[in-house]
């Protein structure tokens, strides 16, 4: 059987999300789309549901890193669009698989829409959502540590949607992106929580010559993506605020509509 063009991987752990069914209209039939889950309530017609299993002392953010960061060992296809359970998807995906095939890009990245340094991130994390100022001090004073500009480095992206190509680059930054994760954690059954900070941090750091496609920060916001608060139906929409940027030079994110 031939691989499919394209996977798109969900993944929901102790129903954190909503489920959200896919409407027919977005499914490409040569593509697979798969939902994991320990829910065994779950059933769908448009999703593959896999069903995993965990002890009950592992850490749950600990299985979820290690599914965003090993996602070819969920799916078929050698490029793999990878989503939080917040989104739902509202097209088709095919237009933006095949600018990353025809024109040779690794990934695809999403930007943000408010703030873009590794700084800004952490100091959002502890306004909002009560982050360990101290904790924070640690892995910023890690990163700086590698001669990286934490403060005006123009260079962070989003961890709840990407694409991936099945290569040695993507493998190696989900690689060194995950042990960093449990390296920066103070409690070693799980992972550091501000992901996207550390993902970023390795993209930038180690493959700034690696060709990537910038998405539109938008495309979440009710557009090509709905995005959902955490286990609710409230929609979140917002304006893109900021100049784009990836790898610290300004950039023309892509979108499909």
């Amino acid at each position: 059987m031939n691989k499919p063009l394209f996977s798109v991987l969900c993944y929901n752990i102790n129903s954190y999300d909503k489920f959200r069914d896919l409407d027919e209209s977005v499914i490409n039939p040569l593509a697979e789309y798969v939902y994991l889950t320990n829910d065994k309530s779950i059933t769908s017609n448009t999703w593959t549901i896999k069903y995993i299993e965990f002890n009950d002392d592992e850490d749950i953010w600990d299985i979820c890193s290690k599914i965003r960061y090993n996602p070819f060992r969920f799916v078929k296809s050698d490029i793999c669009v990878k989503m939080d359970a917040s989104l739902s998807i509202n097209v088709d995906l095919t237009p933006m698989i095949e600018k990353l095939i025809n024109e040779n890009y690794e990934a695809a990245v999403l930007l943000p829409a408010h703030r873009d340094t590794l700084f800004e991130e952490y100091v959002c994390w502890i306004e909002n959502r009560k982050y360990p100022l101290e904790q924070a001090k640690k892995c910023l004073g890690f990163l700086t540590k590698q001669n990286f500009d934490v403060f005006n480095y123009h260079g962070l992206y989003c961890g709840g949607l990407s694409i991936q190509k099945n290569t040695k680059m993507n493998n190696d930054w989900n690689r060194i992106t995950y042990s960093l994760l449990k390296f920066l954690s103070n409690d070693k059954k799980s992972c550091e929580r501000p992901n996207q900070t550390i993902s970023s941090f390795v993209l930038n750091k180690y493959f700034s010559d690696t060709k990537i496609l910038p998405l539109k920060s938008t495309i979440i916001s009710n557009n090509e993506f709905s995005w959902f608060s955490h286990g609710t139906d409230k929609l979140i929409t917002f304006p893109h605020l900021i100049k784009s940027h990836l790898f610290n030079k300004p950039c023309e994110p892509y979108s499909i509509l």
